[in-house]
């Protein structure tokens, strides 16, 4: 299965090493600082709740359905709406990036996270090579109803873009200046 994560960028050096000292110096500190950032980006976790339906996408989704492969465990749908919106959550890490090959994981420090598997297919079917006949119906359905991918989280995002990321900079500059002060 393809990954595809929407991007934007504002790159600070040395963020991931101040959220660790941080951490180190003054955990409660480091929460508050998650704390921050939740309620920074809750205007997109509204929004991205509130574009999201609460009835199957398509008639399909509303039955239990497992995808292929050895790694597929767990049923994908049935679709649950509420439950699906409660799974858009914001993240802090300040975890080191780590290689594996060409891949790269723990790159990102600010973040909003969707870890529902129906939501996810729901919100990036389309982004990636589409195999099947039916895949590619669906991809059509999805796209006439709620647009393009990116269809839910990332359309918050770039309505909130310019407030987000300024209110992120003043959260980055902060944490910054705590860590310097501390030192």
């Amino acid at each position: 299965m393809t990954r595809y994560v929407n991007t934007t960028s504002l790159e600070v050096v040395g963020v991931k090493e101040a959220l660790r000292k941080l951490n180190s110096i003054d955990k409660v500190a480091r929460r508050q600082l998650t704390k921050d950032y939740a309620q920074i980006v809750s205007p997109i976790v509204r929004e991205a709740q509130g574009l999201t339906p609460n009835e199957a996408p398509l008639s399909g989704m509303a039955y239990r359905w497992k995808g292929r492969g050895a790694k597929q465990t767990k049923p994908i749908f049935p679709w649950a709406g509420a439950k699906d919106d409660r799974s858009i959550k914001p993240f802090v890490s300040g975890k080191k990036p780590r290689q594996y090959g060409n891949y790269v994981s723990n790159l990102a420090t600010f973040g909003v996270r969707w870890t529902s598997p129906s939501a996810l297919t729901v919100e990036m079917s389309g982004k990636g090579k589409v195999p099947t006949a039916k895949g590619k119906q669906m991809v059509q359905d999805l796209s006439q109803r709620y647009g393009q991918p990116g269809r839910f989280l990332w359309r918050s995002y770039l309505k909130h873009e310019e407030e987000v990321v300024r209110n992120v900079t003043k959260l980055i500059n902060d944490l910054m200046r705590r860590v310097q002060r501390d030192i």
